[in-house]
């Protein structure tokens, strides 16, 4: 491959998701029929923000692929600038639980709590597409907005916290290092979200549903 082809990949092709996902939307007909025939592969897909009632969904996806077979594999996809904290964090725990390994798979970007998530994934089952983002980006309160109160400015404290020790205990980065990260929201390429060990492995595309 020419060096002019490599430079035109590394900036212009975009990662898996953005050039799939709206195919495969429309090969199904519909985002729901094909969230159902991801379950069919034991994946559960988080797309575009996330909501808590779309984690909500998928902690039940998740308790109803366990309660299929407690040991094969589940394959997370996460294509997403984040989404409600608490939500994620209580996947995060369904994931914790799993006595099925789970993958998690960057196919785009994974910003916010989808970061966390990613980072979360079974030990050398992370994986993030070469052209990937994965973004550390601060907390807010629903809609996007920063705390207007005293109650709601020590909620956003607390979730800040756990976030950055999860993130710290999953990556082996210093706690103090990815509080300053979130702060100022850094974003990391592929490569250096795999250097600073929030992945394993690069994922050219997406695990095949076959």
């Amino acid at each position: 491959m020419s060096i002019l082809r490599r430079l035109w990949l590394r900036f212009v092709e975009p990662p898996w998701a953005a050039r799939q996902w709206p195919k495969l939307v429309k090969k199904f007909g519909g985002v729901e029929q094909l969230q159902d025939y991801l379950l069919t592969k034991r994946v559960i897909a988080f797309v575009g923000p996330i909501t808590e009632q779309q984690f909500t969904e998928g902690i039940a996806r998740m308790l109803f692929l366990l309660d299929r077979d407690r040991a094969a594999e589940i394959k997370v996809w996460l294509h997403t600038v984040g989404g409600h904290a608490v939500g994620g964090l209580a996947f995060l725990e369904v994931m914790r639980d799993s006595s099925a390994p789970v993958s998690t798979y960057c196919l785009g970007r994974a910003g916010g709590i989808a970061a966390l998530l990613l980072a979360a994934g079974a030990e050398g089952r992370r994986f993030v597409d070469p052209y990937s983002v994965v973004s550390l980006a601060d907390v807010s309160l629903p809609g996007g907005r920063q705390h207007s109160t005293s109650e709601e400015m020590w909620d956003l404290h607390n979730i800040r916290g756990v976030l950055s020790d999860l993130l710290a205990a999953r990556s082996g980065q210093p706690d103090y290092v990815i509080r300053e990260a979130v702060r100022e929201g850094a974003s990391l390429s592929a490569a250096a979200a795999i250097a600073s060990g929030f992945a394993d492995e690069l994922e050219a595309a997406a695990p095949l549903l076959g």
